[in-house]
């Protein structure tokens, strides 16, 4: 598939590999897609009202929220409700956010804490209007629905969007505004607005509601088109997300999803594409109305929100990491890394330490194990499948690698894969509300993160996209981002299919080492704080963004399974979160935090594939290299 118009050419070779002086044909038929471009994406100034307190240069966070596309997409009225409430409690977050836990803070003259508090701004798409003769900004997103099955025109509002993160993060020669002459404005306040330090931008919606951009998906062994072949399998007669959906169409025309533009800035060029990597760590919060009111209440609730095992040690806080098949060495990595940062030494020889349970580390565990654990006990006994829970409940779990194979709807375990953990097991069940007084935030995974490599472990099916031909919609519209979000819990997954090698830690297992490594890392506060050498603990969206750009500054080579697995994997939270260690992780050789350079550059080409054992997909597809080789271009070869 050719992405880009120009001057394509063909080597040709006889099948033996000898020359021939004598005449031959070459017959070439061009398939087009019959897909229509795009419009340019429309520019926006962003006029925010001068705050007081904090000041523009104390803002980290940009909420971005549509009201209005997200009350036409959730009509009943419980969830419009829920919309109204979404607003209220992001205003009510980015002004009093949570302050970092177990960290004294100064108070300016006003009395408000400085530093030490992601505080953030609010806006709401409904809120954009036109200058001139520009349509009403809704318009946007109908021409998009016009052309649903065209991913160029996802990408369309995808970037109109993202001109808003560029007007109030790109301090250009029109500060406030992705051009001189904007089309549309957002905000009352009297000119544009920059935010000198953002750092974090939350997408308050799943994929119909702030589009992940399509990137073209330049991989041949696990290509996204290989996915919905895979669904087919299962749905026969509509391929289980109707092609004529724009997720579908992603898959149809060989597409990844990626937020990573959304925080990047200007791209490199590889390949002839665009390769967006974080230069802002940017979250998603899905799924429904309903289901993100109650990730946002749980932490708009706390006067501090993090994940940590300050004083929980004792309390039986726990981390813990599952493993099979290739991914074995991969868990081994992350277990060998979290046991240091997890431990403490308190003195006169005695050693504090984090329970990380690797018991689920082996080819022999199913489900029952699986939920028997979960991760500390077993799953019907703390969450039974019912309405009625405790609305009290929290998992002991703070930090969990779940490494297996994946489809988006579910855990297939390390045997008996006709038993599979779904994702509906956690969907499902809700919180008995009456026992709730003034205050309740129920949320199993409240102060979680759990993150995993496995194939579409980070894939967002909104229900909308499940073909009719489907029975059980709600069954194969559930997913691992909405189930933890919908309890107040942190999930990092993949977009796509995840990669890695039998014999050594690389692709998608390279980097979950690194996030993990970035996780515990020890990060301190700012100078004006009362000690700038407080450990603050990591964010986890700059973790995730760390460790991005950290996996292609240290690759010997970079090919098209390196980009596609920087760029799926996706963070579902809230990206400012913090992360704790016992005993952090000192910085590494390399500056991690290097500015990328000003001049244009393009990724090395990759060098040929030497004998590095099996390249394999995190579904359960091996290739071995003694009958299959991988050339410079990442594809399967004679």
């Amino acid at each position: 598939m050719l992405w880009r118009p120009g001057n394509y050419y063909v080597a040709v070779a006889s099948a033996g590999g000898e020359l021939r002086a004598g005449d031959y044909t070459l017959t070439v038929e061009f398939q087009g897609s019959g897909l229509t471009q795009a419009p340019p994406a429309p520019d926006i100034e962003v006029r925010l009202e001068p705050p007081s307190d904090p000041t523009f240069e104390q803002i980290s966070t940009l909420y971005l929220v549509n009201s209005a596309r997200m009350k036409q997409l959730y009509p009943t009225a419980p969830e419009i409700a829920a919309v109204d409430l979404i607003t209220g409690t992001l205003e009510n977050l980015a002004q009093f956010p949570p302050t970092i836990e177990g960290v004294d803070i100064i108070s300016n003259t006003g009395g408000v804490p400085t530093g030490l508090a992601d505080y953030g701004v609010v806006v709401d798409l409904a809120d954009i209007v036109p200058t001139g003769n520009a349509p009403p900004f809704n318009e946007i997103y109908q021409l998009w629905q016009n052309n649903d099955e065209n991913p160029f025109y996802a990408n369309f509002v995808a970037r109109t969007i993202d001109k808003i993160v560029a007007a109030l993060s790109e301090d250009d020669a029109t500060p406030g505004a992705s051009s001189a002459n904007p089309q549309y404005t957002v905000g009352s306040g009297s000119g544009p607005t920059l935010l000198p330090n953002l750092k974090y931008v939350v997408l308050v919606g799943g994929d119909d509601v702030f589009p992940f951009f399509r990137i073209p998906d330049l991989t041949t062994i696990a290509n996204e088109a290989d996915y919905a072949a895979y669904l087919r399998t299962i749905d026969p007669v509509g391929g289980m997300i109707d092609p004529a959906t724009p997720l579908g169409a992603a898959m149809k025309y060989r597409m990844l999803l990626s937020d990573n533009p959304y925080g990047a800035g200007r791209p490199y060029r590889f390949y002839g594409n665009p390769l967006f990597l974080p230069r802002l760590a940017v979250g998603r919060l899905v799924e429904s109305p309903t289901d993100i009111l109650r990730y946002l209440q749980n932490v708009s609730s706390n006067s501090s929100y993090s994940i940590d095992y300050f004083g929980s040690v004792q309390e039986g806080g726990r981390a813990s990491i599952t493993g099979y098949d290739f991914l074995l060495d991969q868990a081994d990595a992350i277990s060998r890394t979290m046991l240091p940062a997890l431990s403490e030494d308190i003195g006169d020889g005695i050693t504090i330490s984090v329970d990380i349970d690797t018991s689920l580390v082996n080819n022999l565990w199913t489900r029952s194990n699986f939920e028997g654990r979960w991760l500390e006990s077993p799953l019907d006994s703390i969450f039974p499948n019912t309405t009625f829970n405790s609305p009290f409940i929290q998992t002991d779990t703070a930090i969990g690698s779940v490494n297996a194979h994946f489809d988006h709807w579910q855990i297939l375990p390390a045997q008996d894969s006709n038993d599979n953990f779904p994702a509906r097991r956690l969907v499902s069940p809700d919180y008995d509300f009456n026992q709730c007084t003034f205050g309740c935030t129920p949320g199993i995974f409240q102060r979680t993160l759990y993150y995993s490599v496995g194939c579409h472990s980070g894939y967002n099916v909104p229900r909308d996209a499940i073909s009719r031909s489907i029975s059980d919609n709600l069954f194969y519209s559930a997913d691992f981002p909405q189930a933890f979000n919908r309890h107040a819990g942190n999930w990092i997954g993949n977009t796509g299919y995840g990669y890695g090698t039998l014999d050594g830690v690389d692709y998608s297992e390279r980097l979950a080492v690194i996030l993990t490594e970035e996780l515990f890392r020890d990060v301190r506060g700012p100078e004006f704080q009362i000690n700038d050498e407080l450990y603050i603990g990591q964010a986890i969206g700059e973790a995730l963004r760390i460790a991005k750009l950290r996996y292609i500054r240290n690759a010997t080579s970079l090919g098209v399974y390196d980009a596609k697995v920087v760029q799926i994997m996706t963070l579902y939270g809230i990206p400012w979160v913090r992360a704790y260690a016992l005993t952090p992780i000192p910085a590494p050789p390399e500056d991690q935090r290097a500015e990328r350079p000003d001049a244009e550059r393009s990724a090395p080409i990759p060098t040929p594939a030497n004998s590095l054992g099996r390249l394999e997909r995190i579904i359960s597809v091996t290739i071995d290299l003694e009958d299959v080789l991988v050339d410079v271009t990442g594809r399967a070869g004679g």
